[in-house]
Parts: C-alpha cells; structure tokens; sequence
C-alpha cells in the first residue's frame, strides 16, 4: 500500500457536490497511447512505478543559459545550467515573502544537448512531494524525463482561491519557470500528474494554466471547478478555462468513497466537450481504460473507470499514466 495523500472526507464531499453540478456523460484493444493514451496514481493502495516522457532530438527548452564549464558560454546546442547532477535533489524557490520547496529527479541519460520532458506530480491532502515517488512513474519512464515533486503548503493545495490571486497557481508559474534556466527541458511537455486534492489540482492547472500544460492524469480528484456559479453555461459545463485544453486522462475507483466516481466522471467529460469529442469510446490498454472517439489526434482524452477500487491507487495507474505521455 503506497500512501501520496488523501482529500479529507469534509472537503472531498463539498468539492464532488461542486462537481457533480456540471453535466457528465460517461462510455467506454490497442494501447491507450495509441488510441488515446495511458494513465497512473497512487495514494493508499496497489503498487506501482514510476513514469518517463519522450525526449526530442534538439533541445526546445524556452531559456538557454550561459554557465557552462565556468567559462560563460554554452557549447552548440546546448540549454540550462552546468553542473546538473544526476539523481534526486531537494530544492527550493521565493516566492513573495515565502519559501516554497520541491524535489528534481534527474535521469541518468539527462545531457544538456537533449530537451527533457518534465512530469510534475502533485500530492493529496496529508502528503507531500517526496512520497509522490510511491507512484513509480519513474521506473516506467526509464530515463526519458525529469521529475519533479512539489510540496503543497501545509501539504495540502489552495483549490478555492481564484487564479488571479492563488499563491499556488503562482508556485506553479514560478517553478516552471526556474526549472526551464536550470535544466534543457521540452516546455512543450510538460505533463501532469496528481492524486486525490493533487487530482484536482492538476485539472484546475489543465484549465486555467492551460497554455503551459501538454497533458494531464488526474487519479482519484475531480474539477475543474470553481465557486461562481457564472463560471457554468446553461448545461452545467464549466466554461471559465482559459486556452486550448491539454490531452487528459482520468483514472477513478467505482467504489471511491472518499472523493465519489461521479467526479471522476464529471472530469472526464469536461475535457470530453472541451476538446470536442465524441461520446462514443473505444476499448485500449490497460483495461478498463477507454478513449473517447472524435479527438483531435494529439488531444486524446481517456477515461479509465477501475471497478472495486477505492479511494487508492490503481495498479496499473503508473503503467497507464506514463503510455499516455509517452505517446504525445
């Protein structure tokens, strides 16, 4: 049993009544990165490994730094700083009057003349960064990625406060930002990856830092959402996000009782309408998971609905969850 965090049962009741306010639509073999994607979480239950992402051929890294072997210039092609270690670090950035903390995983393979995806993992509610690890993602990239675990204030993540004044929407910009001057990371995949409150918190990135995020896995959460009721159209579709959507995949026990299947549910047919699938799906690996037909090709959306499982992390999440960024 691997624990990364769980919502507590008050706020994850107050947080699935919010979602099941909007309009959900649920259905249902090849590999899920091939017919839509793959996906992985862990809180308290199976275990798993840890995932990887593609790396390019040329660096695509949005900053290029100047700091290679002390002598000021970067070698051709090169990005990010010199002196990266392989391995994990425990490392930390200001921002405002405060200090926020996260962990690296650098791959053995990492050179500065190859774009690394980056995978952000978030934690639940009574976790933090480090145990986030647990979900295996890591061995199942195998070298492909860097990875990186932030730690929630209070180990917990703000889902209430609006995007303009949220301290933690303002970590996430901040991090990206510091991650992109120290390593030669891919900015165009970025990926993320959350359990339970860190589920949310992904889906509420996926919507409202959109622009940042390639694709998601949200295990075991819920959202978008917001508190004004303005924020849904007559439907009950939440309409407040604010860029394309990202490719996402949704991974929720039938038998949740903490954080209820209908949010999971809910989840995923908001991406659904937001990248204009249809409601048809068909079957891909692993199963049970399924991808809705009508996507456009590199915005697949995939729901993977696990019976009997409660609110814990699927065994085959960190299989699922790395197929499907590796396939983007």
């Amino acid at each position: 049993m691997t624990s990364l965090g769980n919502e507590s049962g008050r706020s994850a009741g107050m947080r699935s009544a919010l979602l099941v306010t909007a309009s959900v639509v649920l259905v249902g073999s090849a590999a899920c990165g091939a017919c839509g994607g793959d996906s992985s979480e862990s809180v308290p239950s199976s275990s798993t490994t840890n995932g990887d992402a593609s790396t390019p051929d040329a660096p695509t890294s949005s900053q290029n730094n100047d700091n290679d072997a002390g002598d000021g210039t970067n070698p051709p092609g090169a990005c990010g700083s010199d002196g990266v270690s392989p391995g994990y670090s425990s490392q930390s950035l200001v921002l405002g009057s405060e200090t926020r903390t996260y962990g690296v995983v650098v791959p053995s393979t990492y050179d500065r003349k190859t774009a690394f995806p980056i995978v952000l993992s978030f934690h639940g509610d009574g976790g933090n960064g480090q145990s986030m690890r647990g979900a295996g993602l890591e061995e199942q990239a195998n070298g492909k990625a860097i990875f990186v675990y932030p730690d929630g204030p209070n180990q917990t993540w703000d889902l209430e406060t609006p995007p303009a004044d949220n301290k933690d929407y303002q970590f996430f910009d901040a991090l990206l930002s510091e991650l992109s001057k120290k390593y030669c990371v891919d900015t165009k995949k970025v990926f993320l990856f959350g359990f339970s409150r860190g589920g949310f918190f992904v889906n509420q990135l996926g919507c409202f830092r959109a622009s940042s995020v390639r694709a998601l896995v949200a295990h075991s959460g819920g959202g978008p959402y917001s508190n004004d009721g303005n924020d849904f159209d007559a439907r009950g579709w939440f309409k407040a996000c604010n860029a394309p959507p990202p490719a996402a995949m949704i991974i929720h026990g039938q038998s949740d009782t903490v954080v209820k299947a209908q949010a999971g549910q809910t989840s995923a047919d908001h991406w659904r309408i937001a990248n204009e699938c249809q409601t048809s799906t068909n079957p891909c690996a692993p199963s049970p998971c399924a991808s809705y037909a009508g996507c456009p090709s590199d915005k697949p959306v995939v729901y993977c609905s696990i019976g009997g499982l409660d609110h814990a992390l699927w065994d085959s999440a960190a299989k699922a969850a790395w197929g499907f960024f590796d396939s983007l």
